[in-house]
Formats: C-alpha cells, sequence, structure tokens
C-alpha cells in the first residue's frame, strides 16, 4: 500500500506542476494618464517582485510605444504562459464569417469546435496565443501553437 500512495503522490505533484500559476493579467489601458513607478511596474509584471523573466518582460514593456497602442485601441496585456507583455488589439468585426484573412481586420480563423472552413470567422484580437487553425482564400492552413 505505501508503494500505491507514493505514485499517487508522484503523480499529482508532475500534475501540479504543469499547471499555470493562476495570476491577475496585467493591462494597461488608454485611460491611464500617469505612468506607473519603476516599483508598480515590478509589482505588476514580476511575479513576487522578481523572477526569471522579470527583466525581459521590463525590456518588452519599454519597447512597447504605448501612446500609439493607445491611438489604435490596444491595451497592453500579458501574452502566452510566459506573460510578456504586447499591445493587444481588440477587433469590432470578430465573430463575422471570413474566408479569408483580408476579409477581417485581424486573421480568419478556424472556431475550435470545427474543421470545416466555411465556419471560419475574425479574430477577436491581435497577439494571439495558444493554438488556432487560420484559413486563407476557403481553406484552412495547418494549426499553429503560441505560447
Amino acid at each position: 500500500m505505501p508503494f500505491f500512495r507514493s505514485v499517487l503522490l508522484s503523480a499529482a505533484l508532475v500534475m501540479a506542476s504543469c499547471q499555470q500559476a493562476p495570476a491577475v493579467d496585467p493591462v494597461i489601458s488608454a485611460e491611464e494618464t500617469t505612468a506607473p513607478t519603476d516599483a508598480e511596474l515590478r509589482t505588476i509584471w514580476c511575479n513576487e517582485g522578481g523572477d526569471a523573466f522579470c527583466e525581459q518582460r521590463l525590456q518588452a514593456l519599454a519597447e512597447i510605444d504605448a501612446e500609439a497602442c493607445a491611438s489604435e485601441g490596444g491595451k497592453i496585456e500579458a501574452r502566452g504562459r510566459a506573460r510578456f507583455p504586447v499591445c493587444r488589439i481588440y477587433y469590432e468585426d470578430a465573430g463575422t464569417s471570413c474566408q479569408s484573412s483580408t476579409d477581417c481586420s485581424g486573421k480568419c480563423l478556424l472556431p475550435g469546435d470545427t474543421e470545416d472552413p466555411a465556419d471560419a470567422v475574425c479574430a477577436e484580437k491581435s497577439a494571439m496565443d495558444g493554438c488556432f487553425t487560420t484559413v486563407e482564400n476557403g481553406v484552412a492552413e495547418p494549426t499553429i501553437c503560441i505560447d
């Protein structure tokens, strides 16, 4: 019986290590008028005040033109598992039927529950992460995954 318990405990630990830690996604919107201090940025973008990607996130944030992002209606948000900052724009034509990305403000995508290119819709946002299948000229492209 002790062997069985250790196997269950090991499996539980492996599964727990694969799960992403819950975190509040940092968002910097166009409405914010004062720039956050360095300490505030570290609190927002660095886990518990620092982690392996802290400095890289802060560098990526410094390279984003916040005014240009805001002028396009975008928000600076965390992207992917590493939670790097990006200017993410939400599209008004999201969910509209499409056959190519030229029909959309962003990408033309297959919804996750279908493989039929006739069901393709315009993407909700730019700077996407996760797995998705684009549609071009009515044909589904290979699925790609961005983390």
